[in-house]
């Protein structure tokens, strides 16, 4: 799909002399004589260092290292695992081939405490092979330590993946994944697949990037991530929020794949192949992102209906590419690529500008001139806008281009806050807590912060409580503290927005006032109430007995 470097090798061993391999035939001998393998029955254990590839051709066996290592010479697969079942390496030091294990149309292979070192091309790839399992290994200084291929049901736990080109490489495989440690690759982590069953990864947050977990969402709802994250994927999953966050060496920056309606901002993707990689994506929001130091700031296929909007696309090899993705607007943005604005395919239609005045992106190539404004551009007088469209092909256009960086208008909109509520609605006794939310929206620069001030009676002073957002409600909370007796309690409601505009709530000037009530009065008050509940259902039977008919006297005959 959209992985630039995950190529699988060739599945032929480069030319190595039969005097550089060591065999372990079908039926369970080795070959040549005198090869450092010792074996009893299906356990085969190394009793010294090997300068060889070990080509196995019998299944069901379990392979000891016993501490020694395997070392070739740049050349081959230091262990051959092709159509092999159930065969487990263990307790060795792999290093200096092409591809330390290879499992190519095999089943059952089990890799447990390797180290795995200096392989130029793959520490270990796995291709169209079933349940294999990589256990408790260090992979280190290899070109790309794991590749999986097309391998279902794999699982990855307790390895260590660090200093090597690549790091964990997954194509098209189902994989769980849990507690490895990916440190000081240049690529930490990749994912592709262009099937929703080649993405339903089981990864969690034990997996961690540089110190950082990684978080690797599937059929996920009205979520945000957090602000820790390494490494982020959305994969069949809708409003979903990512932002605030920078993420570093990875392939994807954010991977959305099957997701729609989510929301990512102010997320910087840098030396990352792909800043933002959508497939199948629709709907969804990024905005006030920046994307440097990659091959393709934003990468879509299959992808309509998402707002690419004041973004910064800095110093990649191709701002963003397009493949049989329409109806996205793309507009405002900043596109400083050194090799190419957009790469797009025929059947790709989208919206490059929001019209004038408001105007489409900042394009650093363009080469027109701004002379003339208006809708026509042909009015006397410059206006910021080029004064001809930016060309993308013959189908796309940017009909406003910027003259210069785009940089948004002043927010000058403070924000919206909606009728307070509170809870006991009416007045309360004595030391009773009530609890007070409200519903504060900015739709421009969002909220920044939202405080509820409270006053005791004819006080003058304030004072201010800081309420808290609820995520799972999208309301402002906050608890005023218990009050003692005939206290009335007056309160407002105050939000800022992050460009400093300010909205007071204070019920048209009266405050919400509510009073603190005598508990006495309240005893009284109930007392009362069941006094009179008394009176009138006695009055009630009486009035019943009174109006009853009497029964009828029979007279003697």
């Amino acid at each position: 799909m959209f992985a630039a470097f995950i190529v699988a090798a060739p599945l032929k061993l480069f030319a190595t002399s039969d005097s550089n391999v060591v065999y372990i035939r079908p039926d369970g001998s080795v070959e040549p004589v005198g090869a450092p393998i010792e074996h009893i029955g299906d356990l085969y254990k190394l009793a010294d260092n090997v300068s060889a590839v070990i080509l196995v051709q019998k299944n069901n066996i379990l392979i000891d290292g016993n501490g020694y290592w395997i070392k070739g010479d740049g050349a081959g697969y230091g262990f051959d695992l092709t159509s092999r079942s159930n065969v487990t390496i263990t307790n060795c030091t792999i290093a200096n081939f092409l591809i330390g294990i290879h499992a190519y149309l095999s089943m059952d292979i089990f890799v447990i405490n390797n180290h795995i070192t200096l392989n130029v091309g793959f520490g270990l790839q796995v291709i169209s092979s079933n349940r294999s399992s990589v256990i408790d290994n260090e992979f280190t200084t290899n070109s790309k330590a794991i590749s999986l291929n097309w391998s279902p049901e794999s699982n990855l736990s307790g390895n260590l993946i660090a200093d090597n080109y690549a790091g964990i490489l997954l194509t098209s495989s189902t994989v769980t994944m849990k507690n490895n440690t990916i440190i000081g690759n240049r690529y930490n982590f990749a994912v592709e697949g262009d099937q929703i069953s080649h993405l339903m990864n089981d990864i969690d947050t034990s997996n961690t990037i540089n110190g950082k977990p990684i978080y690797y969402w599937t059929n996920k709802q009205n979520m945000e991530i957090p602000p820790d994250a390494g490494y982020v994927a959305l994969v069949n999953s809708t409003y979903i929020t990512v932002k605030d966050l920078t993420l570093t060496n990875n392939n994807e920056g954010v991977l959305l794949c099957f997701t729609s309606n989510s929301i990512i901002k102010n997320v910087t993707s840098l030396n990352n192949n792909y800043g933002f990689p959508m497939l199948w994506a629709s709907n969804n929001t990024i905005t006030e992102c920046k994307m440097e130091m990659g091959d393709y700031g934003f990468w879509l296929m299959y992808s309509s209906n998402n707002s690419i909007v004041a973004n910064k696309i800095i110093n990649n090899y191709c701002g963003v590419q397009l493949i049989k993705s329409s109806g996205n607007k793309i507009l405002h943005n900043d596109f400083f690529s050194y090799e190419k604005q957009v790469e797009t395919d025929w059947s790709s239609l989208n919206v490059w500008d929001d019209g004038y005045p408001s105007g489409g992106n900042h394009w650093s190539d363009y080469v027109g001139a701004d002379l003339y404004s208006g809708p026509y551009q042909n009015l006397t007088g410059s206006d910021d806008i080029g004064d001809t469209p930016y060309p993308i092909n013959a189908d796309n256009k940017d009909n406003y281009p910027l003259m210069e960086p785009w940089s948004p208008p002043e927010d000058k909109t403070p924000p919206t806050i909606e009728t307070a509520s509170y809870t006991p609605s009416e007045d309360v006794p004595l030391n009773q807590e009530v609890t007070v939310t409200v519903n504060v929206t900015d739709t421009e620069s969002e909220v920044k912060n939202v405080t509820l001030s409270y006053k005791l009676g004819n006080a003058t002073s304030w004072t201010d409580l800081l309420m808290n957002y609820n995520e799972t409600s999208h309301l402002y909370e906050i608890i005023i503290p218990g009050q003692p007796n005939q206290t009335s309690v007056s309160f407002k409601i105050t939000a800022f927005d992050n460009a400093g505009n300010m909205a007071t709530e204070d019920n048209a000037g009266k405050y919400y006032v509510y009073n603190v009530i005598p508990e006495f009065t309240l005893i009284a008050l109930l007392s009362f109430i069941i006094i009179l509940t008394l009176i009138i259902v006695y009055a009630k039977r009486k009035s019943v007995d009174t109006k009853s008919p009497s029964a009828p006297v029979r007279k003697c005959a």
